[in-house]
């Protein structure tokens, strides 16, 4: 009955054929002017449900302004051996068995948000997202970025069931936060380098569940450890590996590493090389986050694309304003000339969205629309993106129940000094608690980790090659001694816990997470599948945690027992060091860029040693870079992360002001002939005219090691798991 009156009208014909139509009459009756406003109505209904459903399929939008500030790089699929692994990839993190959907909608009911009155508040008004606060003062220095000692005994962090369907685990902001806070304490980050041609033809078609995780080396200022066409990846097994992806509501961004060896120097200390000089990369909040948030990070565009197979559709950022502009057209088009129908008929609008909204023609603009009524009208007043955050919002109380606080512990210098940094506790941590909990990635096959002599211009070792150390992600580890699996964590701070010797400053230890303690993701089934069965299974399912021994005071360091076989590999290994002939001369780029003297000139009896490389910020070369130098320390910072940021350079002259007595520089680019290969070792051929700057400030000039030179590419350097207790390690996982 409604259907034909639209098609008629549509046709610009009378409504009923069987009834003549005085056309001269003036039309007084309601009745007749209410049915033909009606049938008027459903024909522009019609006419819209396609005009959304066309333009959804179109993405509007098709330039590629994703937004990128961190990507995640895409790899290549992992059986082809010919592929090199130019980028790396990210996790699938899962606790349902199937694949990640790291969707940015989440298009089913969540629990826990219940009774949010108050944020369903702050969301209509967008008062927390776009009133611009300035933010609050942050604490100085070190690693940890948590504002004040005061909030330190409310918990900041939490990790919990993901509010995204099927994405496992997730980070959960336990205060509110400003736009420019700091989120937690700054990552741990691991390289892991040349690992394609280390594993041999054979062995890099193995599946390695890191490339899930990690961050491309532009990311965090790793790009000159190697210089292999193979990009190092930046394994960061903290906050990095555990936070999820949500284009439409990224709430933390993620910043560059610091580099240094915590003081310790190459000829006098045997625990160099042993951990990672990367540390502290920071996470900043870029917009109000409300208490009880999920925390996401942008992945990349690169991310999905290249997992089109497993993600289908994701809603990318410029999604949103895609679906913005086709819910304009929407209201414009019809609710607002039709609201006096409409609000007669909820009903009739109600089931004319969930037409649209699941309409034939997927798309990443149609997955970014609301999935109902209530929350289309919510995204009329606060913008699509927007209208999801009431599903990524959690009550404390939940979290407490699901969840487990992971801020107990922050990075500082350890007590020992060989240990680098170590994890000190955040508040009093009572007997029996759990410190930390550490998600696992399990490595089959440890000889994925090896590292052979490196032959120029070949793709894969050969065969033969000599075995000359393993990469550094083994010494954060856990192993046994009857087994080849290793077990990786990627735990919030715990990868900062350390072994002490003395058996009475253990204050911790290990142990599996209780299969009905809290949904999250350990399986207590894989304890019995063999090291074979694990080895087809590419996805997170095994956690431990660090349990208080007794009583730990607030500011303790923390302590476990890594295994009376990896103190005697300890003891091994110094004893080894100490015959091992040192150079007291040895400089790095971290000592270069600790010292304070003016920069040395070419014809100046100190120089730049060979093993480091000066360079200068790119930024330079632009006609106003006086102007830019004068920006914020943190933007140079930034710059000086990038591998297209920065240029070798030389130091050609220098002058001292003598009013602020500091030193300018005058400075020669350096730039790479792009026509070569790839190999920063090679001489670098002068420019062409118009690469000399002057007045370069020391801030604009920093050193870094030469591929192959940094304190982890020693070869004697240790490496040793940290080991699994006896009674603790299945007998199924035995397999040698």
């Amino acid at each position: 009955m409604m259907r034909r009156p639209v098609a008629d009208v549509a046709r610009g014909t009378p409504a009923n054929r069987n009834h003549s139509v005085d056309h001269t009459a003036k039309r007084k009756k309601p009745h007749r002017r209410s049915r033909f406003q009606y049938a008027g109505f459903l024909a522009v209904a019609g006419a819209v449900v396609l005009m959304v459903w066309r333009l959804a399929s179109m993405n509007l939008m098709t330039t590629n302004s994703y937004e990128d500030e961190m990507q995640i790089a895409t790899q290549q699929d992992p059986a082809k051996p010919s592929s090199v692994r130019t980028n790396n990839t990210r996790s699938n993190n899962n606790n349902q068995g199937a694949p990640a959907i790291r969707n940015s909608t989440t298009r089913s009911d969540v629990v826990g948000t219940k009774n949010l009155d108050m944020k369903t508040k702050i969301i209509a008004s967008q008062a927390l997202f776009d009133q611009g606060n300035k933010p609050e003062e942050t604490s100085k220095g070190g690693s940890g970025s948590l504002k004040t000692e005061k909030k330190i005994e409310q918990c900041g962090i939490y990790m919990a069931p993901s509010t995204i369907p099927n994405a496992g685990i997730g980070m959960f902001t336990g205060i509110d936060r400003r736009k420019g806070d700091g989120v937690g304490f700054g990552d741990l980050v691991v390289p892991i380098f040349d690992q394609i041609y280390h594993s041999g033809q054979v062995g890099s078609t193995k599946r390695f569940l890191w490339d899930e995780y990690c961050w491309v080396a532009d990311a965090v200022g790793m790009y000159m450890e190697t210089s292999s066409q193979e990009e190092p990846r930046a394994a960061s097994p903290g906050f990095g590996a555990s936070v999820n992806c949500h284009l439409g509501l990224t709430n933390v961004k993620e910043g560059p590493t610091q580099y240094d060896a915590e003081g310790l120097i190459r000829h006098k200390d045997v625990g160099v090389g042993a951990f990672s000089g990367y540390h502290n990369r920071s996470n900043v909040a870029s917009r109000d986050v409300p208490q009880g948030a999920e925390l996401f990070v942008n992945y990349g565009s690169n991310y999905f694309e290249s997992r089109f197979h497993k993600y289908g559709f994701i809603p990318y950022t410029y999604s949103y304003s895609d679906a913005d502009v086709l819910l304009k057209k929407y209201n414009d088009t019809l609710r607002t000339p039709y609201k006096h129908i409409l609000d007669k008929n909820t009903k009739m609008e109600q089931d004319l969205w969930a037409m649209i909204s699941s309409g034939p023609f997927e798309s990443r603009t149609s997955n970014a629309l609301p999935t109902s009524f209530e929350q289309m009208e919510l995204a009329l007043n606060v913008g699509t993106a927007t209208s999801f955050l009431n599903d990524t919002l959690r009550t404390m109380e939940w979290l407490e129940q699901n969840g487990r606080c992971i801020d107990h512990i922050r990075p500082g210098r350890s007590t020992i000094r060989q240990a680098g940094r170590g994890a000190f506790t955040t508040r009093f941590v009572p007997k029996g608690t759990a410190v930390s909990s550490a998600p696992l990635l399990h490595i089959p096959d440890e000889s994925i980790l090896f590292i052979y002599e490196r032959i120029p211009n070949l793709q894969f070792r050969p065969n033969n090659a000599t075995l000359l150390s393993k990469q550094l992600l083994t010494n954060y580890c856990f192993g046994h001694r009857n087994s080849t699996m290793l077990l990786s964590p990627y735990s919030y701070m715990s990868l900062f816990i350390n072994h002490n010797s003395v058996a009475e400053k253990v204050n911790a230890k290990l142990r599996w997470v209780a299969p009905d303690d809290r949904p999250l993701s350990h399986n207590p089934d894989w304890l019995n599948y063999s090291v074979e069965e694990l080895t087809s299974l590419y996805e997170s399912r095994l956690m431990l945690e660090y349990v208080a021994l007794r009583d730990i005071q607030q500011g303790e360091e923390v302590f476990i027992d890594y295994g009376p076989e990896w103190q005697a590999a300890w003891d091994a290994h110094v004893e080894a060091w100490n015959k091992l002939p040192k150079d007291p001369n040895y400089q790095g780029a971290a000592e270069w860029n600790a010292d304070e003297r003016p920069l040395p000139l070419a014809n100046e009896t100190r120089s730049v040693p060979d093993n480091v490389q000066m360079r200068c910020l790119r930024l330079i070369e632009r006609p106003n870079y006086l102007e830019t130098l004068k920006q914020k320390e943190h933007f140079l910072e930034l710059e000086k992360v990038s591998s297209s940021g920065s240029w070798p350079c030389q130091v050609l002259d220098r002058e001292i002001n003598p009013v602020t007595n500091e030193t300018f520089y005058t400075v020669e680019l350096l730039i790479r002939n792009t026509t070569q290969t790839d190999d920063q070792n090679k001489t670098l051929p002068l420019s062409a005219k118009g690469t000399i700057r002057s007045a370069i400030p020391r801030s604009a000039i920093f050193f870094l090691d030469k591929p192959y030179t940094s304190d982890m590419h020693i070869p004697t350097a240790f490496r040793h798991p940290i080991m699994i207790p006896d009674e603790m390690f299945p007998d199924m996982w035995k397999n040698r």
